[in-house]
Formats: structure tokens, C-alpha cells, sequence
């Protein structure tokens, strides 16, 4: 079974793919604009998410 952080990456895949087709299908600056800021706020709060929910090694 996966464990939490691996779900995560999968929806974060997930994301990825349903909007990039979103921002294909549309096609304009704005939309590819909007959506490589979008990827980059949800790629980094996952990894900050990730990152801060595990008690650092000792």
C-alpha cells in the first residue's frame, strides 16, 4: 500500500495532467502563463508540506 507521501505525488501528477490538457486545449499566453505560476505554488507547497510533516533525523 502507499503511504501518505506517495499519494501525494500521485496527486500532484494527477493535477499536472488534467491541467496541462486544461491549458492545451485553451492555448493562449495567459492560460500558460497561469498555469506554470500554479505548478510551481502547488509542486512547492507539497515539498514544503512533505518536508515540515516528518521530525528531522537525529
Amino acid at each position: 500500500m502507499l503511504d501518505w507521501t506517495e499519494r501525494a505525488t500521485l496527486v500532484v501528477a494527477l493535477v499536472f495532467g488534467v491541467t496541462l490538457a486544461g491549458t492545451i486545449y485553451v492555448d493562449t499566453a495567459v492560460a500558460w502563463l497561469c498555469w506554470g505560476v500554479a505548478m510551481v505554488v502547488l509542486a512547492g507547497g507539497v515539498l514544503i508540506w512533505t518536508n515540515r510533516s516528518q521530525p528531522p533525523p537525529e
